[in-house]
């Protein structure tokens, strides 16, 4: 959506007459739609119909942290504003991480209304579900299972039930912690997802990783 190419090349099939028997599909974060003079919106309707795969991975802050840069209330408009368009189906990407999953359940809730796809992120493989504290990892599988809509459940369930690594996990909170400074952000990991930080080994060697 941030190609003047694509734009041309949506102008050549509107023009050649060929629009009226295309079906696109997008893959997006639904922060821009717009392109120069070029507004994403405004072609939709002369194609033969349109898929959008919307990328959200939580929400609220949550989501604006997970995906340094986006606007959360800029997408939940823009995603209001495309499922109203006629010709238009919208679906929901999620990426399931050892944060993302920690608040899962409400984000199911809030886009109860919408098909989401959830995908667990596997590399780099530290910010893997599966490294979580037992504890945690025993309480999203109870908290989850009745979660509606979430028609991965048993993906993420048999995720959570393997074997974690304590190093990968105390390298992931390092990782964070140190993005946490690198964007200064205002709010860090602990802020956000204050259930981590007792399991935050400050002096941690590092000699396995």
């Amino acid at each position: 959506l941030m190609l003047d190419s694509h734009y041309e090349l949506l102008d050549m099939f509107i023009e050649t007459g060929d629009a009226k028997d295309i079906r696109l599909k997008y893959q997006t974060n639904l922060t821009k739609f717009d392109r120069g003079k070029n507004n994403f919106i405004s072609y939709l309707h002369q194609f033969r119909s349109t898929h959008i795969s919307a990328s959200i991975d939580s929400y609220s802050i949550y989501d604006e942290y997970l995906r340094k840069g986006t606007d959360s209330k800029l997408v939940a408009n823009n995603l209001k504003v495309v499922e109203n368009l006629d010709k238009v189906t919208v679906h929901i990407a999620s990426t399931v991480t050892n944060l993302s999953v920690l608040r899962l359940k409400e984000f199911y809730k809030r886009y109860k209304n919408y098909k989401i796809e959830s995908f667990i992120l596997t590399t780099p493989e530290f910010l893997n579900i599966k490294h979580l504290p037992d504890k945690i990892k025993k309480f999203l599988i109870e908290d989850l299972k009745d979660t509606p809509n979430l028609y991965e459940y048993d993906k993420i369930k048999n995720m959570l039930s393997e074997p974690r690594d304590e190093d990968k996990f105390q390298l992931s909170l390092k990782y964070l912690i140190d993005t946490d400074t690198l964007y200064g952000r205002k709010k860090g990991v602990f802020d956000l997802w204050p259930e981590l930080k007792q399991y935050w080994r400050h002096n941690c060697y590092w000699r396995k990783i």
